[in-house]
């Protein structure tokens, strides 16, 4: 649905607006700001100077709506739906409107930047620009998140540090949580030996970095469901606790995860060296969290 509220009165403005007056402020010393946005988000309500960017008939549709996901653990499995003139127009429209809040968004941290250079920060300010998901958007019948697919694990990870940078695009594994260190690590604040994340300050500044893998976790709200991803540079497994709750992925191959390939016994040797090494990440994460206290937090 379009929102009713005018674009001035509308809750990213709002945020954008707080956002700007507090960067814009005088500060005693280096601040921090976090401008986080609603969008894009359920449910999914440009208002109507951006519903209009992406007609609906223009939009394409989740090429995987069609695919069996027999191969999936139960809680995954969506039953073939056809694909109805009223259920394609409304994918259409989800589909639709989610891009333009995106756009919005977009739009919004281009006058956040502006507002920073009319301000003389760019020289000595970290950017970082994220999000803590993505959205299934009727891939696979799903909607929402909930899931280790890469419509909702492959999030953007954009910075510019302070002066400013050539550009570069970076495809090794980070994990959103690095963000803290990075930020601490630009700050001179020292990074707590506790943290399990690490500073990717060196690839900001032209060189390498990055992870082997990276684990991402998931818990249902009923606390009932319960998952683990291990990802490298080629593959993805998942476990669930779940009856027949296994995914393995060969993301160079198949990057649209259309085949689990878990209990193929051709991929039995590749699937056990995960699984181990998922357990072995698993329990080094308790040691940066645990191993080193000497008294209570």
């Amino acid at each position: 649905m379009v929102n009713v509220l005018p674009l001035e009165e509308y809750v990213e403005t709002y945020i954008l607006e707080q956002s700007i007056a507090f960067m814009t402020r005088p500060h005693a010393g280096p601040f921090f700001l976090w401008c986080g946005f609603c969008g894009p988000h359920g449910p999914h309500d440009p208002p109507a100077s951006h519903a209009g960017l992406y007609p609906p008939a223009e939009v394409a549709l989740p090429a995987t709506w069609d695919l069996p996901l027999t191969d999936r653990p139960p809680h995954l499995r969506r039953p073939l739906q056809p694909l109805t003139p009223e259920r394609e127009q409304a994918l259409r429209i989800y589909r639709s409107y989610y891009y333009c809040l995106c756009t919005l968004i977009d739009d919004y941290v281009g006058r956040l930047v502006a507002a920073m250079a009319q301000a003389g920060l760019l020289d000595n300010t970290l950017i970082l620009y994220t999000s803590d998901h993505g959205e299934m958007l009727g891939d696979f019948r799903l909607h929402g998140k909930g899931n280790f697919y890469e419509p909702v694990m492959r999030v953007p990870l954009l910075a510019r540090p302070p002066g400013g940078a050539g550009g570069a695009v970076c495809d090794d594994l980070m994990e959103v949580m690095d963000i803290a260190p990075t930020i601490l690590d630009y700050a001179g604040i020292p990074i707590p030996r506790e943290m399990q994340a690490s500073s990717f300050r060196t690839i900001l500044e032209g060189g390498r970095g990055g992870h082997e893998a990276v684990l991402s976790e998931f818990t249902s709200n009923d606390r009932r469901i319960n998952g683990k991803c291990l990802v490298t540079e080629r593959f993805k497994l998942a476990l669930w606790d779940t009856p027949e709750g296994g995914e393995l992925y060969d993301l160079h191959n198949d990057p649209c995860e259309c085949r689990n390939l878990y209990n193929d016994p051709a991929w039995r040797s590749e699937r056990d060296a995960l699984l181990e090494r998922l357990l072995n990440h698993l329990m080094r994460t308790e040691t940066g969290y645990n191993g080193w206290r000497t008294a209570p937090y």
